[in-house]
């Protein structure tokens, strides 16, 4: 049982993550986080790699941070110290049929902007449980009862969203959501839907995808009624985006992944769902850096 989990859930439920060349420094917290927040409620996290240099707007965050090396030693050492993470490379996913699945006759591989599509559902499809969390590797959890809540809703084909810091919208957000699989599989294919019409023209003249991003697909079926999605209560608990990757390597970084976990976090930061390194400068001078051994949650089966 999780540390922070002093109740059970029907069934255990799979974590669905994927990464590109920029993510090495992040991945080293966040995974073995999620596999310390939720403990024994967590079957497995798979994570798909994509090899390909980024595209687009993605392109130009983090370039100083890429490095294929790193990133495939970092995942190397998260696989020896945890037999629940599983690692697959995009190119070994069985692409053309998940596009099928998803999107029909299209196959959207990045949106307009580089941010991933096959990667995202290949990793959903990968998984081994029924019940799935797909979150982005710089996300960070506090769990306070949202998994519990989330069940119900999951067995009615309902998207979940876990808890938000500072939720002022509704709108889909694929940082981290929850499916049943095989109640979701109902709602599929969608509709890949595209920029308009001169949005188009301008990227296909850059040689550029046309593709809105999944999330933005979501929300246009939410809209049209084809899909259900909420997102849980703050009370419940909170998700955290780590914006920048540069973050990752700060030395206070660590220290304040462990303070996530427990929910220990300065006011400031509440009303904000991207991390702020000056609400917890302002509200902890004495942030040290965590040795790289206390990463590890070690577990095997």
């Amino acid at each position: 049982m999780s540390e922070t989990s002093a109740y059970t859930i029907r069934s255990m439920f799979s974590i669905a993550s994927n990464v590109c060349l920029a993510d090495w420094a992040v991945v080293r917290y966040t995974v073995p986080s999620w596999l310390k927040v939720f403990g024994s409620l967590l079957e497995e996290v798979v994570v798909v790699v994509d090899e390909r240099p980024p595209t687009g707007r993605i392109a130009e965050l983090n370039p100083d941070l890429w490095d294929e090396g790193k990133l495939w030693h970092e995942l190397s050492l998260l696989k020896e110290h945890d037999s629940r993470v599983r690692i697959v490379r995009l190119s070994e996913c069985p692409s053309e049929a998940v596009s099928r699945k998803w999107f029909g006759k299209s196959r959207p591989v990045r949106c307009q902007a580089g941010t991933p599509i096959l990667a995202f559902i290949c990793a959903l499809e990968e998984t081994h449980q029924d019940w799935v969390m797909r979150t982005d590797s710089d996300m960070l959890f506090h769990e306070a009862g949202w998994l519990r809540a989330a069940e119900n809703l999951l067995e009615q084909g309902t998207v979940v969203e876990p808890p938000r810091l500072a939720l002022d919208t509704q709108v889909v957000s694929t940082r981290a959501l929850m499916v049943k699989r095989s109640c979701f599989a109902k709602c599929l294919p969608i509709k890949p839907w595209r920029l308009h019409p001169l949005g188009r023209l301008h990227r296909a003249l850059k040689g550029r995808p046309t593709w809105l991003a999944l999330e933005q697909m979501l929300e246009r079926e939410k809209i049209k009624g084809r899909i259900k999605h909420t997102i849980l209560p703050r009370t419940l608990g909170f998700s955290l985006h780590v914006a920048q990757r540069q973050y990752s390597i700060e030395p206070w970084f660590g220290t304040m992944v462990k303070r996530v976990e427990t929910g220990d976090i300065p006011t400031e930061q509440a009303a904000q769902w991207n991390l702020s390194p000056q609400c917890w400068s302002a509200a902890t001078p004495d942030l040290h850096p965590i040795e790289t051994s206390a990463r590890w949650v070690p577990h095997s089966r």
